[in-house]
């Protein structure tokens, strides 16, 4: 399991760039494929608040916290084994 912070940089035409900060939480698998190789699996998420700030959407819209999830596969070499 892994923790963490997160920071997001965002920057869209018309809006000053801003920066948003939420917490970071993954899991990570690994497994053993040849004597130097391990295959990996993680997934993380982020949460983060509203890309805009209060005032800047039409009334009857409502602001949602800011989302980020990930998968990734991958392999990595070992270079000393066990």
């Amino acid at each position: 399991m892994q923790a963490g912070a997160a920071a997001d940089a965002w920057g869209v035409t018309g809006y000053d760039p801003r920066v948003r900060l939420g917490p970071l939480l993954g899991l990570a698998w690994e497994w053993k494929v040849s004597s130097h190789v391990a295959g990996v699996l993680r997934g993380e998420g982020v949460v983060t608040k509203s890309l805009f700030n209060d005032g800047e959407l039409p009334s009857q819209l409502v602001q949602l916290p800011t989302w980020r999830l990930g998968v990734t596969i991958g392999l990595r070499y070992v270079s000393r084994p066990q």
